[in-house]
């Protein structure tokens, strides 16, 4: 596995990226649409969900197989990605 943005490669995903388990992208799910690892459940839904106003714990119970440590890792890997592309003074 390489540095990156946490993306996990699986052995038919057609867009590989090191990880840390956080999102995978598959062919064969969804058609490549990144979701969480382990489940079917794309990650922009969880950027819909915060975007409309609601509640991380309503995204939980919305789809309670991601663990809320899962869904606070991808949003600081967002935050991350964002900062590393922002201007430095």
């Amino acid at each position: 596995m390489r540095g990156g943005f946490g993306f996990k490669e699986t052995p038919d995903a057609t867009h590989l990226h090191p990880n840390r388990g956080l999102i995978w992208i598959n062919a064969r799910r969804l058609g490549g649409t990144p979701c969480f690892t382990g489940s079917r459940v794309p990650i922009k839904t969880l950027f819909d969900h915060l975007a409309s106003g609601q509640p991380l714990d309503k995204f939980l119970i919305d789809f309670e197989g991601i663990s809320r440590e899962h869904a606070e890792a991808v949003i600081a890997l967002a935050g991350q990605g964002l900062l590393e592309h922002l201007p430095r003074a």
